[in-house]
């Protein structure tokens, strides 16, 4: 064993809502947001009906919403919203999250919202850019967001292939993982530790 291996979710585990839809009414305002939603409903409605992932959903919102952007607006304004996001931390969530830092275990936040807001907010929490795992979103040449994922959207089994990415032999670790949701259940499964919050 190579030491103490622990996995945070970050959306509804670390918080107690959504941060993808808070953001994006902070970023965009709720009228563009409503606009981008109706904009997106064929696909919405086909992932409620599971004919398409919601990966699929997730990146058409996304598009509809920031495609067109810079980069550096994405993320001056994932800068400022985790600042925000302490209204809707989940204290008890938080604590161990600290405390495994303060216990030096090799802590990791993977997610399958953006790290555009997740990652400064990991790091005033102590948590490294390279320990935070998320969906990349596609950046051109020029700085401009293409309103698609440069990654698969980082959810189910897509968690535990990027942190086995990150880490390598996850056999070498007592696996400690902190989740909510469906979106959790194959990092549940490499866990010696499973907390459902």
């Amino acid at each position: 064993m190579s030491g103490n291996l622990v996995v945070f979710d970050f959306d509804g585990t670390l918080t107690t809502s959504d941060s993808f839809v808070r953001f994006a009414l902070r970023s965009v305002g709720k009228s563009r947001f409503a606009g981008a939603v109706l904009r997106c409903a064929p696909y919405l409605a086909a992932w409620k009906c599971r004919l398409i992932s919601g990966g699929t959903a997730k990146e058409r919102l996304f598009g509809a919403l920031y495609a067109g952007r810079t980069h550096r607006w994405l993320l001056e304004n994932g800068k400022e919203f985790a600042r925000e996001i302490a209204r809707i931390e989940r204290p008890e969530t938080v604590a161990a999250l600290d405390r495994h830092i303060a216990d030096g275990d090799n802590v990791y936040i993977v997610s399958a919202s953006l790290s555009e807001w997740i990652t400064p907010w990991a790091n005033s929490h102590s948590v490294s850019s390279d320990h935070v795992i998320a969906t990349l979103c596609e950046v051109s040449g020029r700085g401009i967001l293409t309103g698609r994922f440069a990654s698969e959207n980082c959810y189910g089994a897509e968690k535990v292939r990027r942190l086995r990415q990150a880490v390598g032999d996850l056999s070498r670790y007592h696996i400690t993982v902190y989740g909510d949701s469906k979106g959790d259940r194959e990092l549940f499964g490499i866990a010696q530790k499973a907390i459902h919050i």
